[in-house]
């Protein structure tokens, strides 16, 4: 079973390391050091007039101490931007027509044409966090 395993995260790995993609996963109780480095990261890359190669997102919730950092390469995002069904996006509360609408007027040249910075940062009052930015 544990060569299994082993076998299974190898793959995995190999699978995420020729895409370009990171997924880290950290148990924290307190994000705000981790949103700090990430802030200046981000904003540290903003200075600089260079090309943006990733979309990074940070995240915490408050009810499960996960915090999760994805990089995902532009390139990539640019292979699947349209095989994206908008119609397809679930959850409570969302105006799926407005979305469709909004996400139909962005186009990832636009977004990359601003180069590396931050494109969002939320902190709901109940206290989860997202920071979405380009480096």
């Amino acid at each position: 079973m544990k060569a299994t395993r082993a076998a299974v995260a190898a793959v995995a790995f190999l699978g995420l390391a020729t895409t370009g993609c990171l997924v880290q996963v950290t148990h924290v109780s307190d994000p705000g050091r981790a949103f700090e480095s990430a802030r200046g990261e981000a904003l540290g890359d903003g200075a600089r007039r260079v090309r943006a190669s990733h979309l990074n997102v940070l995240a915490w919730d408050p009810g499960d101490p996960e915090m999760v950092r994805v990089s995902v390469p532009l390139w990539l995002i640019r292979n699947v931007e349209h095989d994206v069904d908008w119609d397809d996006i679930d959850g409570e509360g969302h105006d799926h027509e407005a979305w469709r609408r909004q996400m139909g007027k962005l186009r990832w040249e636009d977004i990359e044409r601003g180069g590396p910075g931050i494109l969002l940062e939320v902190t709901e009052d109940e206290g989860d966090r997202v920071l979405v930015w380009l480096r």
